[in-house]
């Protein structure tokens, strides 16, 4: 029975977080907001208050959902039908709604010891482009601690869908490839 990492999985949690914040949420708020600040314009009663204003998560705003599973660790299953995401990491399974998916990486955060990486985590939106960065746990082999790197996930601006010619191309190779 190995060890389960719990930085690992909440880092998939936040990773996934930051995808959707990307490209699937509106709030009319700009600045930079922190998890704790979007679920609070999630779900708070009072949402127009807080820092991101209204935020609204809608997986229709989406267009390109075949990537979304690409880089992410521990992901068994992205069924879009029902919009629920499996996570497996060694004896650790669990599955939810991935329109929560911020309330379930701040309550996973929260519950594992992880409240740094949740409270490194940036969620910005300015000038019309959403982006989030994410903090990096680096491994230090010597005696002293070397600080995170943040690294930036952003998308591009204009996100261009792959032609029909283009789509026809990777068919024929993948079945050229098997």
């Amino acid at each position: 029975m190995e060890k389960i990492d719990n930085k690992k999985i909440a880092m998939s949690l936040l990773l996934q977080c930051a995808w959707m914040w990307e490209r699937c949420t509106r709030n009319p708020n700009e600045g930079e907001f922190r998890l704790t600040d979007v679920v609070q314009g999630l779900t708070s009663r009072n949402r127009t208050n807080t820092k991101p204003g209204y935020t609204l998560v809608d997986m229709g705003f989406c267009k390109h959902w075949e990537y979304f599973a690409d880089g992410i660790d521990g992901m068994n299953n992205f069924d879009y039908v029902k919009r629920e995401v499996s996570l497996v990491f060694n004896d650790f399974n669990c599955s939810y709604k991935l329109t929560d998916i911020f309330s379930v990486a701040k309550a996973f955060c929260q519950a594992n010891a992880c409240q740094s990486l949740m409270n490194k985590t940036v969620f910005g939106y300015k000038d019309g482009e959403r982006y989030c960065r994410l903090p990096e746990e680096m491994s230090s082999t010597s005696a002293t601690r070397k600080k995170a790197v943040v690294k930036r996930v952003s998308r591009p601006k204009a996100i261009v869908p792959p032609t029909l010619a283009d789509r026809l191309r990777e068919a024929l190779l993948r079945q050229l490839a098997a």
